[in-house]
């Protein structure tokens, strides 16, 4: 049952981002001056940056996250605590959440690209 989640987990991902990529698309496609254009690949760019900044700053409250959680571990271990099915656990939450900001940051990365190819047509254009 909890594969079937994953799974799902997954696959809503890249649902929501083929949505977002097509939503991205036809924005674009209404522009019809270069300055729409222009100001629509600045305002995707806008996005972007906020996009990125938080994914990463959640990467590395993740990462802070662990740090403390190998030190409490580490305290656990000095009492005479077992914690290997806490540590199997977090690990797959982890790869969980990873996938996820991979599959997230390929498709921005795709309207990363989209959006620069309108913006230098745009202004080549003009």
């Amino acid at each position: 049952m909890k594969t079937l989640s994953i799974v799902l987990s997954i696959v809503w991902r890249i649902i929501i981002n083929i949505i977002t990529l097509i939503v991205v698309i036809a924005i674009f496609s209404i522009a019809s001056t270069s300055f729409e254009t222009v100001v629509l690949s600045v305002l995707f760019l806008i996005y972007l940056s906020v996009w990125t900044f938080s994914a990463v700053w959640g990467l590395h409250t993740i990462e802070f996250g662990e740090a403390l959680g190998n030190e409490l571990k580490t305290i656990k271990r000095l009492i005479n605590k077992d914690n290997t099915e806490i540590k199997k656990e977090k690990a797959e939450n982890k790869k969980q959440k990873m996938i996820k900001f991979y599959i997230n940051a390929s498709f921005q990365t795709i309207i990363y690209i989209i959006t620069l190819y309108m913006l230098i047509t745009a202004i080549l254009s003009s």
